[in-house]
């Protein structure tokens, strides 16, 4: 018994020691430090801000197979509805698994990788002109389905637009932060961005700020809109903005030159290119398209790899 005991703690300690491993010097409450070839160290001092450094790519996929998934689904369990929005979320937090690299970010002149893949989004409460914006950090644990991420997005959407959430401590200082003298307002900023700089931004903030996630995704097809380009922001870790337009039909090319009229839905992806090089940002669209066209393959946990050589 004691032996079965002492078997189950070292497993559980392993576990822990797994999914929090030991902080190094250098390292941040979010994020490990690495080391990065001669190039892109010295690209990370002659591009001090995210925005010198952004690439944009505009992708248009076929969703034709994704929109026959999600109806499947829908049939299968009428009680919950699963949108192509879930879909693309869950695809895009799969490629970061897929393809590390992508959950890198750049802070403080020094380069990390991301404890977490965390995706972030802006959720208005009603859609009217001046309604207010609030902010959604969801964490794709390397565990979730496509069903876990549905069903997590609905959720916390929900209570943010019926104000069920308990304000978060970024929400906090900005109600503070509006009411103060300008001199005030711009010394709380540069003291977040101080402390963010030097890696000791308390972590309530870190969680509850977009401009803190993996990957910053837009639903512009909700307002009937295009996928337009957008900025990174110099402040935060975020390396990675998507904005994901409309479902319309347009004509595709096959292999031999023919075209097809499908369902098809556009991309705009701006990418901070210190994290990795042209060929990774390429071969991770190739990953992304892949996923679009399997859809299926969301119903695996986000961390079980693909398995197909691109």
């Amino acid at each position: 018994m004691r032996s079965g005991a002492a078997s189950a703690a070292n497993k559980i300690r392993s576990t822990y020691r797994d999914l929090h491993p030991k902080k190094k010097r250098g390292d941040r409450y979010d994020g490990k430090r690495v080391d990065v070839d001669a190039i892109h160290y010295a690209m990370v001092h002659l591009y001090n801000n995210r925005t010198d450094a952004e690439v944009f790519i505009n992708e248009t996929f076929d969703v034709s197979k994704v929109l026959e998934y999600v109806e499947r689904k829908n049939q299968e369990d009428p009680s919950f509805k699963t949108k192509p929005w879930h879909v693309f979320v869950q695809a895009v937090a799969k490629t970061v698994y897929e393809r590390p690299m992508l959950n890198r970010f750049i802070c403080g002149r020094r380069v990390y990788d991301r404890n977490k893949v965390i995706m972030g989004f802006m959720v208005k409460q009603e859609f009217e002109d001046g309604a207010e914006e609030l902010m959604l950090m969801a964490n794709a644990r390397p565990e979730m389905v496509l069903d876990d991420m549905s069903h997590l997005i609905l959720g916390d959407t929900r209570k943010l637009r019926k104000g069920e959430e308990e304000s978060s401590a970024t929400e906090k200082i900005l109600n503070v932060y509006k009411n103060l003298p300008r001199s005030g307002q711009r010394a709380v900023i540069e003291t977040v961005k101080w402390l963010d700089y030097h890696g000791v931004l308390p972590p309530d903030i870190i969680e509850t700020q977009i401009h803190h996630a993996t990957v910053l995704m837009s639903n512009l097809g909700s307002i009937k809109c295009d996928a337009p380009y957008h900025h990174l922001n110099n402040f935060g870790t975020n390396s990675i903005v998507c904005t994901v337009g409309e479902i319309h039909k347009a004509p595709l090319y096959d292999e031999n030159g023919e075209a097809h009229v499908t369902d098809v839905v556009d991309f705009g992806l701006t990418l901070d290119e210190r994290i990795a090089d042209g060929f990774y940002f390429a071969k991770s669209v190739k990953v992304l398209r892949y996923i679009l066209e399997h859809p299926e393959v969301l119903d695996q946990p986000l961390s079980e790899p693909l398995g197909i050589e691109f």
